[in-house]
C-alpha cells in the first residue's frame, strides 16, 4: 500500500527540501515513510479521500520534527561572553554627520543658486524637518506642498519650486 503513495510523500519532503537547502531529502523522506506506516490503520474512509488524510500525516509528522530540530538548534546555540554585540561601535555625533554629508555633497553651492521662492521650500523643509515624514518622501513632499497652498501659493510655484530642487539635488 504504500508504493501506490511513494510519489506523495516524495512530493510532501520536495516541499520543504526546496524552501530550505540545507535539508536532507533522504532523512525526511525516510520520516515521512514512517508516518505514513504509523497512520496506515486509522485511516476512516467516511472522512475524505485516503491521499488527503496521509498527506496531513505526514505533512504534520515534517512540520513537527522541524520544529523540533530548530528548538533543538536555538537551545545550542551558545553565546561567547567576549562577544562585542554593538552594531555600530562609535556613532558620529550629529555635527559630525552633517559635515559628513556636506563633504560628499556640496549643499550650499547648489542650493545658492535657487530662486527665492525655491530658497523659501527649502527653509520651510529645513525648519519643519523634524515634524516631516522624512522617510516617506511622496509624504513629505505632499505635507509641505500643503502647507505652501494654505499659505496662499498656487499650485505652479509650488511644483516649480519642487521641480528646481530636484534639479539642483543631480
Amino acid at each position: 500500500m504504500i508504493e501506490n503513495n511513494l510519489g506523495l510523500i516524495r512530493k510532501i519532503v520536495w516541499s520543504y527540501v526546496r524552501g530550505n537547502p540545507g535539508l536532507e531529502f533522504d532523512d525526511l523522506f525516510q520520516e515521512g515513510c514512517i508516518a505514513y506506516l504509523e497512520a496506515q490503520g486509522k485511516y476512516d474512509p467516511s472522512r475524505g479521500k485516503e491521499s488527503t488524510f496521509y498527506w496531513h500525516v505526514v505533512n504534520n509528522r515534517l512540520r513537527t520534527l522541524l520544529s523540533k530540530n530548530n528548538k533543538q538548534m536555538a537551545k545550542e546555540i551558545t553565546i561567547d561572553d567576549d562577544f562585542d554585540f554593538t552594531l555600530f561601535p562609535s556613532s558620529p555625533s550629529a555635527e559630525q554627520e552633517a559635515m559628513r554629508i556636506e563633504e560628499e555633497w556640496p549643499w550650499e553651492a547648489a542650493m545658492a543658486n535657487l530662486s527665492p521662492e525655491t530658497q523659501y521650500i527649502k527653509e520651510l523643509a529645513i525648519q519643519g524637518a523634524e515634524r516631516l515624514p522624512i522617510r516617506y518622501p511622496q509624504r513629505c513632499k505632499k505635507q509641505l506642498a500643503d502647507t505652501l497652498i494654505e499659505q496662499g501659493w498656487k499650485w505652479n510655484w509650488v511644483w516649480r519650486g519642487f521641480k528646481e530642487i530636484k534639479a539642483a539635488m543631480v
